[in-house]
């Protein structure tokens, strides 16, 4: 499958559970995987220079500083997910650096460079939340196109993780993906296939999923 399940193995369960009592470890896993594998599909439709093992690898690994934070400083970083409003990223950031100096992206990037990821990767993953504003970004350069890429990904695997997800947030999906090329026939056609493979290679990878709605009654939903 080019997984590497080996590898992805031991990364996940050696660090599927762990004392920080704000983290959910689960569920990290479980959006790191649905965010890959979004990626990947995603990485075919807009078609990039990379591959799709190289986008698999960098959607499940892009929030990797996070887990980190998480294993290490276990006290601190349940203060700080306290303090921070849940889905708001820029916050998350703003309140790592106050205490830490550094933000999980900083430190996720810092991880790759240390297993000898591409720079191309680690320089993407280190900007991944400047995409909004275009801030240290060159449009059209490698990094600016891979940050792009995960942006979908990143937003639709809420979705698939989480059954309170909102419509309006669904719709700021479509519309996103819309400006990207991405039409809604890319939904109708790959959406549930999507879902699908999330499950078998979350079975594969021991990472929990759950059951989503099938794409016509979420759009039903937001018609």
């Amino acid at each position: 499958r080019g997984y590497q399940k080996t590898r992805n193995l031991w990364l996940i369960s050696g660090n599927n559970k762990g004392p920080c009592k704000e983290f959910d470890y689960e569920m990290f896993w479980s959006e790191s995987l649905a965010r890959a594998v979004l990626a990947r599909n995603l990485n075919q439709i807009v078609n990039t220079a990379f591959n799709s093992d190289e986008t698999f690898t960098l959607g499940l690994l892009c929030q990797i500083g996070r887990l980190a934070f998480a294993s290490m400083y276990p006290e601190e970083y349940s203060a700080i997910l306290r303090k921070s409003i849940a889905d708001d990223p820029s916050q998350l950031i703003k309140n790592e650096r106050k205490v830490f100096g550094i933000d999980h992206n900083e430190l996720a990037a810092e991880m790759m460079a240390d297993w000898n990821l591409p720079d191309i990767f680690c320089n993407a993953v280190r900007l991944q939340h400047s995409s909004d504003k275009n801030e240290d970004l060159t449009p059209g350069s490698p990094e600016y196109e891979l940050v792009s890429l995960l942006k979908c990904p990143t937003k639709l695997s809420v979705v698939l993780t989480r059954s309170n997800a909102k419509l309006e947030f669904i719709k700021s999906i479509l519309q996103e993906a819309k400006e990207k090329g991405i039409g809604t026939d890319f939904f109708e056609k790959k959406f549930d296939a999507i879902v699908n493979e999330w499950q078998d290679v979350g079975d594969f990878l021991d990472v929990p999923t759950r059951k989503v709605l099938p794409w016509k009654d979420i759009y039903a939903q937001i018609k």
